[in-house]
């Protein structure tokens, strides 16, 4: 299975952007956001209702020491992807895996950090575990990625952006 990107990506300091057919349909009014955050690399998908498109950003961070910086960094990167907010926005961050063992403390940083840059601009804050997100929207929990031709970081994303909206 494979994307449809709708126009070359865009690249603008460390972000690039991808414009994106919605690979399953559009349920719901709300404008809708799903991060996949990292300490390197996040991924952000970005829904409006009335398009029939999908924004999807990859943000490439620096790695930092110094752990107000890493969010602050990640605040930046929502402020220069997320312009428009539109009605009732929901934002879903993928949570923990906690198989994981590496940089969950600085995971755990980043998400407290979007989470309140999303409280702050009224957006309703959702956290999914990411087998949940992956169960609920790819039908299958194990399914990290099933499109051929999208980045890890990208696929978790949409996927997260999904995960209230259409319980395929």
């Amino acid at each position: 299975m494979e994307i449809n990107f709708l126009s070359e990506p865009k690249e603008r300091d460390n972000i690039t952007e991808y414009k994106v057919e919605p690979p399953y349909p559009i349920v719901g009014h709300n404008t809708r956001v799903g991060i996949d955050p990292g300490t390197a690399h996040l991924g952000i998908a970005l829904l409006y209702p009335d398009s029939k498109s999908i924004y999807l950003f990859k943000v490439e961070l620096e790695r930092d020491d110094d752990p107000v910086k890493r969010m602050v960094d990640a605040q930046m990167a929502l402020q220069s992807c997320i312009q428009y907010h539109g009605y009732d926005p929901i934002a879903t961050i993928e949570g923990a895996s906690f198989g994981n063992y590496y940089r969950q403390v600085e995971l755990a940083e980043q998400r407290a950090a979007m989470a309140l840059w999303f409280y702050a601009r009224n957006f309703k804050v959702v956290f999914g575990a990411p087998k949940s997100i992956r169960k609920n929207v790819f039908g299958n929990g194990n399914e990290k990625n099933p499109w051929d031709n999208l980045d890890d970081d990208l696929a978790a994303a949409l996927g997260a952006c999904y995960y209230n909206s259409s319980k395929k």
